[in-house]
């Protein structure tokens, strides 16, 4: 049955694709993105949710990819190919490291007693 099959492989009612995994965009649990396995004579595209805590930590880090050698760790794989594209669930981010300016954050030093 479809029910068993998705129990056992993962989701099996893949719809269209969702926005491609960027490397260095910040994922967490239940993001899900799509990404794409070229092989010497196919090419398939499935959509992957980045797994739960305390493995969602991984999803954002390269070495575990959609489709990568530890993707597993961190991503779960509908069985089905996906095919077009949907809705997106989030929009990823790059991770970019806040700066304080206490020039431009708090306006400069206090005025002079």
């Amino acid at each position: 049955s479809i029910i068993l099959t998705a129990a056992l492989l993962g989701h099996a009612s893949a719809q269209g694709c969702y926005p491609a995994y960027i490397t260095g965009a910040s994922y967490s649990a239940g993001d899900i993105v799509s990404a794409t396995t070229i092989t010497e004579t196919t090419s398939e595209t499935h959509n992957y949710e980045c797994r739960s805590a305390p493995n969602s930590l991984f999803c954002s880090q390269g070495a575990f990819a959609p489709n990568g050698i530890h993707s597993a760790e961190a991503w779960i794989k509908e069985s089905a190919e996906c095919m077009g594209t949907i809705e997106p669930t989030m929009s990823p981010t790059t991770y970019s490291p806040t700066t304080y300016s206490p020039t431009v954050d708090v306006g400069g030093c206090p005025d002079e007693y």
